[in-house]
């Protein structure tokens, strides 16, 4: 059973009872690893797809317990099940709207298989490597879309309160100007609407990196050594300009959310183990 924590501050993280729960946390994920003698398939019951299922590891012995627990039948990594369930997607109606920051992904082929009315987009310049992943997305959904979408977050093209649901997952960091696309993010979701967003989250740190920043003649200036990401559309990576922390949660309520927390979850069972953490912002009906 999933269990989940909302957390709107610092504090409320390292208040003594979370971190009494962490700490029992992570000493079973180490008891559950030492267990495992080197395999890589933990058994379960995934909650996305309501069976049960395996979860597949990376890592070896100390497993990256964010970035793998992929469930055989949805194929989908656990943070990526953490936030689909958070969004409450069952509570969605016939014409609810969702916007997703990634359109040649697994997690965006899901939402199209489970019949939502999702739109999805990539940040691709470069004509041919356009064609190349819109003869992707078209295999992929079996020509259902045939398209790639180009999107630039920091200004998207979609009209006011266009979404209900929207999803992004480690696209933020990558972004130079974050906050512009958070107000973005908050233009284009309707009153009522939720955004669910994950990003790498330095827990500890009290204010968020800022690893790199677009200079005034265009160029990158790196403050600190550049870290690059695994990018789904990219072969070389991509840069992040941020690791971000608690001040996060300022920067979403100053873009016009209403309600924003952090959201600590674990369902052991259902292959969640790790620190699992996604942002949850949400804008009030007025």
């Amino acid at each position: 059973m999933l269990e989940i924590h909302r957390l709107a501050t610092r504090a409320a993280f390292f208040a003594p009872e979370i971190e009494r729960l962490r700490a029992e946390w992570a000493a079973d994920d180490a008891h559950t690893a030492a267990a495992l003698d080197g395999a890589s398939v933990l058994a379960g019951h995934c909650e996305l797809c309501s069976q049960a299922t395996r979860f597949t590891l990376v890592g070896g012995a100390d497993p990256n317990w964010r970035e793998s627990q992929t469930c055989a039948r949805c194929g989908l990594i656990s943070r990526v099940r953490f936030a689909f369930l958070l969004a409450d997607l069952p509570a969605l109606r016939r014409g609810d709207a969702i916007y997703m920051t990634e359109q040649t992904t697994p997690a965006y082929f899901w939402l199209l298989r489970a019949g939502l009315d999702t739109v999805g987009s990539e940040y691709v310049e470069d004509p041919t490597r356009r064609e190349l992943l819109s003869n992707y997305i078209r295999i992929q959904t079996g020509g259902l879309e045939s398209r790639l979408r180009h999107e630039d977050v920091t200004r998207l093209t979609f009209r006011d309160a266009r979404f209900d649901r929207l999803f992004s997952f480690d696209v933020l960091e990558h972004v130079p100007d974050h906050r512009a696309a958070l107000r973005e993010f908050a233009r284009v979701l309707k009153p009522g609407g939720l955004a669910v967003v994950t990003v790498p989250f330095d827990v500890n740190a009290e204010a968020s990196l800022r690893r790199a920043s677009i200079g005034p003649d265009g160029t990158i200036v790196h403050h600190v050594a550049p870290e690059y990401h695994g990018d789904p559309v990219a072969d070389a990576g991509c840069l992040a300009f941020h690791t971000f922390s608690w001040d996060l949660l300022n920067d979403f309520r100053g873009a016009g959310f209403d309600a924003v927390e952090l959201v600590l979850g674990r369902d052991a069972e259902g292959g969640l183990r790790g620190l699992q953490l996604a942002i949850l912002a949400s804008k009030s009906v007025r």
